[in-house]
């Protein structure tokens, strides 16, 4: 992979068009034994480089691309909903300890897989492609195309996995996620709105984190604290909620509705944009962006392209 050096840190390279890797060799250094993550800014230009390079794919490739990371997410709600939230006895003797085992059971597992993977998740892109278009390296045109794809493709990804929990029969009657989503269907579109942001703003500072982290069990560390502790603290997701709420739609649930769906994921895909576009991507653009580059570092943040071996 080609990289350039930075605060002793090595970072995807910025080339020019006509330039060749092999001349920056003088540059390339290999990573300290002791060091297991990228500094603040070393980070923020490899979450960069990662932001130019899923701009770069095609509607159906982001499409593709976004599919399996419904059914990670979806497999996370499912164990989520299998162990988590499946223990009446503990819920009522310990209602703290029932949020720990639902936040730690489930979701982190998911978004590990998307993040090992490289897969497209929407909640995640609203933060990493607000940074990219705020550099001037990924137009309005991408971006959207990159949320709207993505979400396209967890819905489809969310959906294919409810039914293949349904033909499996290993939650009857829809297990616990008749009581999560009415309860989630019942919320107030300001509550919602609100969940929703403080949500997303965890989920992508847990990706944030995992990209800098340098092997996986830094990025394991980094992906599981935060969601565990969204879920555990009863938050908002909207990818979550499309296999949470459709599972207990095919069940009947009671007080459970195609309106009340719609009206949830509204609010909580909204609130997801704001936490995510805000206060991560646009946050971290202020603090590591162009808006505070020094000369010396603006040579790299500003070039036309980052090599396309740079790491996802």
């Amino acid at each position: 992979m080609s990289c350039f050096e930075r605060d002793g840190e090595r970072c995807p390279l910025l080339l020019k068009d006509d330039e060749d890797p092999e001349s920056h060799e003088h540059n390339v250094t290999e990573p300290t034994a002791t060091s297991l993550a990228f500094s603040p800014s070393a980070g923020y230009e490899a979450v960069l480089a990662s932001a130019v390079k899923k701009s770069k794919l095609s509607w159906i490739k982001t499409f593709a691309f976004a599919v399996p990371a419904g059914v990670f997410i979806g497999f996370g709600d499912y164990l989520m909903l299998a162990v988590g939230l499946n223990v009446p006895t503990i819920a009522a003797a310990d209602p703290g300890l029932k949020s720990i085992l639902s936040g730690a059971f489930g979701l982190p597992f998911g978004l590990l897989m998307v993040v090992i993977c490289g897969a497209e998740l929407f909640t995640s892109n609203c933060a990493l492609m607000i940074i990219g278009w705020c550099e001037g390296k990924v137009s309005l045109a991408q971006l959207f195309k990159s949320w709207l794809a993505s979400y396209l493709g967890n819905l489809a990804g969310c959906y294919l996995l409810v039914g293949l929990v349904l033909a499996g029969d290993t939650l009857p009657g829809a297990g616990a996620s008749a009581t999560s989503a009415s309860t989630k269907v019942a919320l107030s579109w300001g509550t919602a709105l609100a969940r929703g942001v403080m949500a997303n703003y965890l989920v992508c500072m847990a990706v944030y984190m995992a990209t800098h982290a340098r092997d996986f069990c830094g990025k394991f560390v980094a992906v599981f604290l935060p969601v565990s502790a969204f879920v555990a603290i009863g938050l908002e997701h909207s990818i979550a909620n499309m296999f949470i709420i459709a599972l207990a739609l095919a069940a009947r649930a009671d007080g459970v509705t195609v309106g009340g769906f719609a009206y949830n994921e509204s609010a909580v895909t909204i609130g997801n944009i704001l936490g995510g576009a805000v206060g991560v991507g646009l946050v971290f653009f202020a603090m590591h962006g162009s808006l505070t580059a020094t000369p010396s570092s603006s040579r790299y943040s500003r070039e036309t392209a980052y090599s396309k071996d740079a790491k996802p």
